[in-house]
Formats: C-alpha cells, structure tokens, sequence
C-alpha cells in the first residue's frame, strides 16, 4: 500500500534464505494483494512500484508465523496529496481518510462524528476535515488527558467507533477501513499516558556494564524498515506480542510518525516531542537488531511501543527534522527506555499506577539503580508522583524541561547520559546519520583574504530528508590555530542518499604563506538559529591536511578553477 493506504499493483521477490540465489518474483494485484505459497523457512522479500522506495524485510514462513504481511511503500515524489492540513491557533483539526476495506478504494459519504458533537462527510477520495475546538492537557503532569469519542459510519458497513482521541491544539490524521455489514465495532486510541503500564523497555539490558566514551563523529546508519506486529492486515489494530495476526512491514520514519503521537501528546513542546522521536526510533531500531519474535522486530501495544495509523502535524514535524537520528550504546542502537513519570517518589493519593521496584533515588531524583540505571538528579521531578518503571528518559520530564527552554538535545544528554557523566545504562550517545563523504577545495591555491570554494559529498543513510544541517568549515596554519569563517556557514538540506554540498570561505586577509589544513563539517542545528553553535550537534567532518597552499603572489583570475565558474574573487 502507500503512505495514504491505497492499493498498489507491485512486484515481489523473494530469495530463500541459505538457497545460494535461487528466488522467486510473484506480483501484486491492483488491489494490492498476492497470494504466496511457500515452504516453510526464512525468505528475503523485497517489494517494487513505480514512484516508489522499494521495501525489503525478512518473511517467515512457517505454521506458527503469521500469515498476512504488509508492506506501506513510500513515495520517491512529494505530491502534496498527502500533507497534513494545518490546524488554526486554539483548533484542533480532525482530518483523515475513509477507505472500503476489501478493496482499498476510497469511499464517499461517510458520516465522521465527534460523539455529542460536530460531524463532517469524506469526499469522492475519501478525504475529510473536522475543526473542534482544542482542549488543554490539565497542568504538567499525567492528569486526566483531554479525549473525545469519534465514529465512522456509512449505510451497508460497519461502524466503526474510536474512543480516546485526544483533543489538543494541532491536526490529527486518521485512517479508516470500513468493512460490509452492520452493528458497530469499537476500539481505543490507546495513548501510552492513558495505559497503567510500566513504560517502554524490558529492564536491564544484558551488556550493562560502563560503555565507552563519547565516541567521535559516530556515523550509525539506521534500519530502513521495522516489522511489527498487528491484529489485523490493515495495519490499524495494536497487539500485545502473542495475539498478533499480521506483519506490517513499515519505514522506519513513517513507523516513527505513526507511533510518536501514540506516546507524547501531541500538544507539547517542539523539544520534548523532538526528544520523544529520537527514543521512539531509536528503540525500535535496538529492537530489529533484537527481534522479540522470528517474524516481527516488535508489537503495535503498550506492551512495546504503541503504534497505529493516525499521526498529527506536530508529531510529524519533530520526526522530520531528526530524521534517522538514533542514541547508540557501544556502537549499535540503544534500548532508549521511557515511561511517563520517572520521580522516584510514589505518590499514594494520585491512583496511579509505580511499576518501579527501585526508590532508592527519592524525590527529585530518577532512576532505578538496581536495574543498572544510576540515580539522577531531576528538579522538574520534584513532588510529582511516580508513573511507570522509572527508566531512561521521563515523558512529562521532557515537557517540564521544553518549557524551560531545553533543547531536544540537552532533553537526550540529560536522561541519557547524565549530561556527560554516563554510568550503567544512562550512557548512550546520539549518533549521526550523515557520513561527510569525500572533500575538497577549489583553487587549491590561494593569496591572503581570497574567497574559495570548498565542497562535501555528504551520504544520508535515512530513507527520510534530514533538513536543518549546516556545512561549517574552519582552516588552520601550519602551526596555527583554526579560523573560521561563520558568515559563510551554508543550510544543506540533505535527501537520502547521495548529496553535493557547497560553501565559500574568505581566508584571513594576513594569512601565512604555506600548506594549510582545512577542516569541513556537518552540524544539525539544533536550535535552529542558523549558525553552528554549542547547542548544536556534530554529525560528521574530513580534515583536508597540508592542500591549501597559501600564496601571496597567487592570482585567482588565471586559475583553472575559477575558468570552470566554481569560484572568483569578490
């Protein structure tokens, strides 16, 4: 299917495992559907439409593995067809799609309600558009959220009704299947703050003990897909890990913007849900290196991460501008654990649920020592209850900390890595997705305040564009200090794969004659001020040692490359 739902008439290849190459291609109807009949064992799949990025997982076959898969293939072309609508200041905006559930077709005419309330119709492709007024999330703490009830209703079909939606300022998008027949069928939109469950993570991980130092420019490339587990092939009903039915075989950004808006709410601070991103991806990418099941890396539930098909505007952002960022731990994707209220304090008179066996930190503080999480101090904890197991990142905790002006970043280094005093499991790191590729500089000789040119071949290993990086440069004498030129700090928006960035760079007007080094880096700028500063993170540089040569007597007008038109002199 597509990113919207929609059937796709597509090709599939499937190589058996260990079979030395021998493979078979099958195709997918126009409704997106084939049956494949194969024995049992593992098989590569790999799934092809035009205009859109191919998609590969590995299939179990087998009379305990799943029976239905699904593959959401995203488009190559921003068409815009897509794009959210944006909610008006004080208005949450309830926008979605209606599709026939045998066929994938969209439907017309299908009453969407807000239960004792407004109600709207989808068109001819199945579209609608619900305004209502937004309600706020009560305080800064896990209080009753502000929810509605929605139904999905059409003569001939099944209704469907959805209970649990949040109702906060922005634009929530969901996708229905209505099936033929009667009566209603009912479901939550189960939010993890809404759920009496610990939290995400499993406890102590098996390699517990000190990791390394910070490492330098780590570059980790991200899993382009995740498996994960439903109760349904729409993709559209959670599952805790033994009651699923179906595999959706989903991208890993379009699974990230799915299930964000499942776990933070969706209303809160660009940093905190930009923090809530990085963990949400990151644990999932730990989990396809971890699978909890042979056929699929992780379930759609409270018991793993909540997942399912609405996503909001703001959600959506934040998992945009991180991109396939990912906390690493000894070089490979950290199990980022979280739950909603980290103090190590449980409150008696709150009802709610402390499922950390581990107190011992005491209020303002969070933690769960005997879990191999050290004891932090957290003042935007102080006097709030307890709510979850009490590890990693604190939920409400990234919202306080947003509200006071903390960057996502700093939200990251804080529960993660005691803000560069790691210890136990609070020692993870964030790591790029962007490798600097191959560098050089034109002309590769120049006079005292002369301009040049300087370039990257920058590798994006997401399946997403990364937006917001900057291209820094510096140079250095020999012997010298370096020298930057932040005027010409460039944006670069980075498409996955391959990229050409440029820049220029105006060299000291008393610069030394002799052979410099020149130094070219990628930053995420995270404050998004535009200029490299220390709030932002380093994604990955090349030093270019000893291939400037300073030359008072150069003339930049008779280069070779200025003649090519790269550069000149202003």
């Amino acid at each position: 299917s597509t990113d919207s739902g929609a059937p796709l008439a597509a090709q599939v290849r499937l190589v058996a495992v260990g079979s030395g190459g021998v493979e078979t291609v099958q195709f997918a109807d126009v409704h997106g559907t084939t049956l494949l009949r194969l024995p049992g064992g593992e098989w590569e799949v790999e799934v092809r439409a035009p205009g859109r990025r191919p998609l590969t997982a590995r299939l179990v076959a087998g009379p305990e593995a799943p029976r239905s898969w699904s593959f959401e293939l995203e488009s190559l072309v921003e068409d815009g067809r897509d794009t959210q609508p944006e909610a008006l200041p004080g208005e949450a905006l309830l926008a979605g799609m209606v599709r026939a559930s045998e066929s994938g077709e969209p439907l017309a005419g299908v009453r969407i309600a807000v239960v004792g309330g407004a109600s709207t119709e989808s068109d001819e492709e199945g579209r609608y558009q619900l305004a209502i007024p937004a309600r706020e999330a009560s305080g800064t703490g896990p209080a009753e959220l502000p929810t509605i009830a929605l139904t999905a209703s059409l003569a001939g079909r099944t209704t469907r009704s959805l209970e649990g939606v949040l109702a906060v300022e922005g634009t929530q998008f969901h996708r229905w299947t209505l099936t033929p027949g009667s009566g209603v069928e009912s479901a939550i939109d189960a939010h993890r703050l809404h759920a009496e469950r610990g939290g995400v993570g499993e406890g102590a991980d098996p390699e517990a003990g000190e990791a390394p130092g910070a490492p330098a420019g780590l570059v980790l490339p991200p899993p382009p897909s995740v498996r994960v587990g439903f109760a349904d092939a729409a993709c559209s009903t959670p599952c805790c890990t033994a009651s699923c039915t179906a595999v959706c075989v989903l991208p890993l950004e379009t699974y990230v913007a799915r299930g964000l808006n499942d776990e933070w709410i969706s209303s809160w601070g660009f940093d905190s849900l930009a923090s809530g991103a990085i963990a949400y991806r990151s644990y999932a990418a730990y989990r396809v290196d971890h699978p909890i099941r042979p056929s699929f890396d992780l379930c759609s539930s409270a018991c793993c991460q909540v997942n399912d098909p609405d996503t909001s505007s703001a959600t959506s952002a934040a998992v945009a501008a991180t991109s396939g960022l990912l906390l690493e731990r000894n070089g490979t994707a950290f199990q980022a654990e979280y739950s909603a209220e980290n103090n190590s304090w449980d409150d008696p008179n709150d009802g709610r649920t402390c499922s950390n066996a581990d107190l011992s930190c005491g209020d303002g503080a969070v933690g769960s020592p005997a879990l191999a999480w050290p004891c932090l101090a957290d003042s935007v904890a102080l006097g709030e209850g307890c709510f979850g197991h009490g590890r990693g990142l604190s939920q409400w905790g990234s919202q306080r900390w947003s509200l006071d002006g903390a960057t996502w970043r700093w939200i990251l280094d804080h529960y993660y890595n005691a803000s560069g005093n790691p210890g136990g499991l609070r020692s993870a790191w964030l790591a790029s997705p962007a490798e600097a590729g191959a560098g050089r500089l034109c002309p590769a000789a120049a006079g005292p305040g002369d301009r040049i040119a300087l370039y990257l071949a920058p590798y994006l290993h997401a399946t997403a564009a990364l937006p917001g990086v900057l291209f820094g440069a510096s140079v250095r004498a020999p012997g010298g200090a370096w020298q930057s030129d932040p005027a010409h700090d460039s944006p670069v928006a980075l498409a996955p794969g391959a990229n050409l960035a440029t820049r220029e760079f105006d060299l000291p007007a008393g610069a030394p004659a002799g052979l410099w080094d020149v130094a070219l880096a990628l930053w995420l700028d995270v404050d998004a001020d535009g200029a490299i500063t220390a709030a932002d993170l380093p994604l990955d540089s090349r030093v270019l040692s000893d291939l400037l040569a300073v030359d008072p007597q150069v003339d930049l007008l008779f280069s070779d490359c200025f003649e090519s038109g790269d550069t000149g002199r202003w």
